[in-house]
């Protein structure tokens, strides 16, 4: 895994930034696309359920861990900043405006396997499944 302050170019825009603020970055892409915004500096579509980390789709998988004391968050995408406090990523800040974060479906198969999706994609994944 990369480090947090290693820059890395986002595959949407090209953009060098530092990996630990790259799900940011990346948030800013996935709302305009969502948002139906131009958005000139992209270089590919944004799918319907990009991953978070890096913005393309169907390439990842993330996971969310919950149990009653511990949030984990783990992804075999290269960009997985593994750093990243959970309790934190979920409320804004002005440093890291972004809150899309990993959440699972409540609906999907209760007390089975759980299903992991990014908070700015969990709409979609709602409405056509549930």
């Amino acid at each position: 895994k990369k480090r947090g302050e290693e820059s890395v170019a986002c595959r949407i825009c090209k953009k060098k930034v530092q990996l630990k603020d790259m799900r940011n970055h990346v948030g800013q892409h996935v709302l305009l696309s969502l948002r139906n915004c131009e958005d000139k500096s992209a270089n590919c579509e944004i799918g319907i359920n990009p991953c978070g980390w890096c913005g393309i789709e169907g390439k990842c998988r993330t996971r969310l861990m919950e149990t009653a004391t511990s949030t984990a968050v783990t992804s075999d995408c290269k960009y997985h900043y593994a750093k990243m406090v959970y309790k934190r990523a979920v409320l804004p800040s002005n440093r890291s405006p972004s809150t899309n974060v990993p959440l699972n479906c409540p609906l999907c198969l209760p007390g089975g396997e759980t299903h992991t999706f990014w908070k700015y994609s969990l709409l979609y994944h709602m409405t056509m499944h549930h």
